[in-house]
Formats: structure tokens, C-alpha cells, sequence
């Protein structure tokens, strides 16, 4: 019989993905764009780990969404 492996770590990316389309977002997305790219290579890392990255997002309220759908605008 085989056994499981259980992970007990995972990453996880809380509301990374947005397209900034709001008052104030081109200011906001000066200060986000820097720290995009330390999370890209957080994630980065976590996947040569074989550490699993989970992300949620409310997807601008419709709360379901098709990932690659969304990706381009945002």
C-alpha cells in the first residue's frame, strides 16, 4: 500500500491579481509593480521547493472566474 504525503505548507497570494482600474489605482500601481516582482520570485522559489502556491482573489465581486480569462486585463 502507498503512503501520502501530507504538506503542511503551501503559499499563499492574497489579491495579486488586479488591473488597477479605480481612483487612485495608477498611484497604487507604482508602490505594487516593485513588490510584484519579489512575489513573482517568492513564488518562484516556493516551486523549486515543491512548495504549492494557492491564490485568492474576489475576482471584482463575481466570484467566479476562469483564470486565463482574467489574466490579460489584469
Amino acid at each position: 500500500m502507498a503512503t501520502r504525503q501530507i504538506r503542511s505548507t503551501a503559499l499563499l497570494l492574497i489579491d495579486v491579481i488586479n488591473d488597477f482600474e479605480f481612483e487612485g489605482g495608477d498611484a497604487l500601481l507604482k508602490l505594487a509593480l516593485p513588490m510584484s516582482r519579489k512575489i513573482a520570485e517568492f513564488k518562484r522559489l516556493a516551486t523549486e521547493a515543491g512548495i504549492p502556491a494557492i491564490y485568492v482573489n474576489d475576482n471584482f465581486g463575481k466570484w467566479q472566474s476562469d483564470f486565463k480569462k482574467l489574466w490579460p486585463t489584469a
